[in-house]
């Protein structure tokens, strides 16, 4: 079959779906990406799968550049000639959708997510529901990475039951993120926050709990980790974020890094602080690497940490809360840390692992 993966962007689709996409390969299967262009392009082109780039900008509310991609898509779409699509990401979904559905083509939608959209309750996003009540009624299928999205499209009338599939997350290869077994050792107990420095993923909260703790303990840091985008407007700028730490030593902004495993081993916890998740792939990669969590009890967080197994749990937008988790882990002995990080594995290996998310995909295009 010829099969198009489509996305906002190249490096989603190189993270998150890549090894599902070589593993339809394997099978035979024809693989066109279709993608706004960014520099994985070239990765994915290297591992031998043919690319198409399309003007996509994720994060714009601009009517014209939005029917400007659906007529791209449409073009796209109507060249390649498929027999199933994939989209992940909001833009994709909706009018990567639309565009199948004018051209009657398979297709199958995966929703990593409501977005940022839908934290605010105004014009914009009464657009966007319109929009997904207009364009998901046809798709094949619709995934859902937790039940509380799941049940928002239902709830919304955006598709049918019939359509929904609950599946975990994006995977994550276990052979992959596994933990080193030479880390050298630290002086400091490290915490880390990894991801884009967005509002709604609770970068503020985290810096004020770190603030906060270390005023109270020492021999402790604060990593930030992840890239700049400036272009979305819920971003907090570096300027912004040096200012907001500016004072404490303890905090470090780290930027972007290429191969994550090596953070992963020099830390003690992973802190995410989000409002909401799909289901978070850095939790599940940390899970992966035998490291303790502590995270938000929202959508996307929750069930993939257990109360005092794999890490805790603390209240959303609350930083008296996130401390006090905080502190729960540093003052656990390492002994305990060890066996939350050996759980952690354990779950991700048994539940999440991303051979379950290969042979879902299988399965879906061998029943369509």
């Amino acid at each position: 079959m010829k099969i198009i993966f489509s996305a906002n962007s190249y490096v989603h689709l190189y993270k998150l779906r890549l090894e599902v996409i070589k593993r339809l390969i394997s099978e035979g299967h024809e693989i066109i990406a279709v993608s706004g262009n960014d520099k994985y392009k070239k990765k994915i082109e290297d591992e031998g799968i043919k690319c198409l780039s399309i003007n996509i900008s994720p994060n714009s509310t601009n009517v014209i550049s939005d029917f400007k991609l659906l007529i791209d898509y449409i073009t796209t779409y109507r060249k390649i000639k498929p027999d199933i699509i994939f989209h992940s990401t909001i833009k994709p979904n909706i009018y990567g959708s639309i565009a199948s559905r004018i051209l009657k083509i398979k297709t199958v939608n995966n929703i990593s997510g409501l977005g940022t959209i839908f934290f605010k309750n105004n014009f914009t996003q009464k657009i966007v529901k319109f929009l997904y009540r207009i364009s998901q009624k046809k798709v094949e299928k619709i995934l859902f990475q937790n039940n509380e999205d799941l049940e928002f499209f239902l709830i919304n009338n955006f598709c049918k039951k019939n359509q929904v599939l609950r599946i975990p997350g994006s995977g994550v290869n276990t052979s992959f993120y596994k933990k080193s077994k030479n880390i050298k050792s630290k002086n400091l107990f490290s915490f880390a926050y990894i991801g884009r420095p967005v509002r709604e993923k609770g970068v503020i909260e985290y810096i004020d709990s770190a603030k906060l703790f270390s005023n109270s303990f020492t021999g402790v840091e604060f990593k930030i980790l992840g890239g700049f985008d400036e272009r979305n407007s819920s971003e907090v700028t570096k300027n912004q974020l040096l200012k907001k730490i500016e004072g404490y030593s303890t905090i470090k902004i780290e930027g972007y890094q290429e191969d994550i495993r090596e953070i992963y081993n020099r830390i003690d916890c992973l802190v995410l602080p989000s409002y909401r998740e799909g289901l978070s792939n850095v939790i599940m990669e940390a899970c992966s690497m035998e490291i303790p969590v502590i995270a938000s009890n929202v959508p996307g967080c929750n069930e993939l940490i257990t109360n005092d197994q794999n890490g805790f749990l603390f209240e959303e937008k609350n930083v008296q809360s996130t401390f006090n988790a905080m502190t729960k882990i540093y003052n656990l002995s390492e002994k305990r840390r060890l066996q939350m990080g050996y759980n952690g594995r354990k779950k991700m290996i048994n539940n999440y692992d991303i051979e379950i998310i290969k042979k879902i995909y299988h399965n879906i295009i061998l029943n369509l």
